[in-house]
């Protein structure tokens, strides 16, 4: 049994222990380049072959080079629109990168690709000067996409308290993302609704967390850390389908804006629906949208490095796509961020 697998099993005994009913977190041969099918399924994720599988990433993993981080990659794409006047003129584009660390299947991790898209669009419209917020943000995945990429920048309409715009990031001419979002001023107003409490929770110091393994894990869980409260990752074989809780936060503080990073805790997590699995089966999200609850109002001590509650919950599913919602609080209890996903699952 080699280091990897035994750190496989030592996972899998903590959720047993726990209290649930995972039979493994990975089947053995799936792990240990055992046969043709497991092979397969691993190239049909994303993944490298079989015999390339097993490199373990230490849970204090770093980026491959200091320009791989977050911050970095996200910093380059506002230092591109520096010489520009903020949202003029009505459509720009801007060269930016997204590196194989930041891998998810054959694609780029989503909340990377959000997070580009946001930082520049904050920077083009002067959001920050302008005192506008990220209210909320619509995506539309359509095509996997990764290394060098354009990221095309619109502004839709800017009025008194609103600001609509949108991004695209392009393959060529070929279109493989979509983001709308709104920024908007705050306003006096009457109606103020805490929003639905926290989940009670153990605290994350002693929940089992999801070990950043190269070929198994994706690239990106190398930079983000995640630990089960309810439920269990993708292929823990658990009887419940359609929910799940933990806690989520960056290995490394993320030293950008709340609104850039606060996507990638929230797309980290995987599908509730794939913790029913024995084994690991491609999935890709389609669409997703979030509102952001009073990012004005957030936290003071809640960076992306502190741990953050999530939970998730099917709505649906069925003929290959599921339907989830989740939400985000800090440590403290309040109320971030909800989300709601489509996703198509591939078994």
């Amino acid at each position: 049994m080699t280091d990897d697998m035994g750190l496989l099993v030592q996972v899998r005994t903590n959720f047993v222990n726990q209290g649930t009913q995972s039979r493994a977190l990975w089947p053995t041969s799936r792990v240990s380049g055992g046969g043709a099918r497991a092979e397969r399924d691993l190239a049909r994720c994303g993944g490298p072959r079989a015999g390339d599988v097993g490199k373990r990433v230490t849970s204090d993993a770093r980026p491959n080079s200091a320009d791989e981080s977050f911050a970095a990659l996200t910093s380059e794409a506002v230092a591109a629109l520096s010489a520009m006047s903020a949202g003029e003129p009505a459509r720009v584009q801007i060269p930016v990168r997204l590196p194989p660390s930041w891998s998810q299947g054959r694609a780029t991790f989503g909340g990377l690709q959000a997070g580009l898209a946001l930082a520049a669009l904050a920077r083009w419209i002067d959001a920050d000067a302008s005192g506008r917020s990220l209210r909320s943000m619509q995506v539309e995945f359509v095509a996997p996409i990764s290394g060098l990429a354009t990221l095309e920048l619109e502004r839709l309409r800017a009025g008194r308290s609103a600001t609509m715009v949108r991004a695209a990031l392009r393959d060529g001419d070929a279109i493989a993302m979509t983001l709308g979002a709104c920024f908007g001023a705050a306003r006096d107003s009457d109606i103020r609704i805490a929003g639905q409490p926290a989940p009670k929770l153990d605290g994350p110091e002693g929940l089992v967390g999801l070990p950043a393994i190269e070929g198994v894990t994706p690239g990106f869980v190398r930079f983000v850390e995640m630990r089960w409260a309810q439920g269990g990752p993708p292929g823990s074989g658990l009887d419940e389908l359609d929910a799940c809780a933990g806690w989520v936060r960056t290995r490394e503080p993320w030293a950008v804006p709340s609104y850039v990073y606060l996507p990638a805790l929230i797309d980290a997590w995987p599908v509730p629906a794939l913790q029913h699995l024995r084994q690991l089966a491609p999935a890709s999200s389609v669409s997703w949208s979030i509102d952001f609850v009073g990012l004005d109002g957030l936290d003071a001590d809640a960076g992306s490095g502190d741990w953050w509650i999530h939970a998730a919950e099917t709505d649906g599913g069925r003929d290959g796509w599921l339907h989830t919602r989740a939400k985000l609080w800090t440590r403290a209890g309040q109320l971030v961020a909800t989300s709601r996903q489509t996703v198509a699952i591939y078994r």
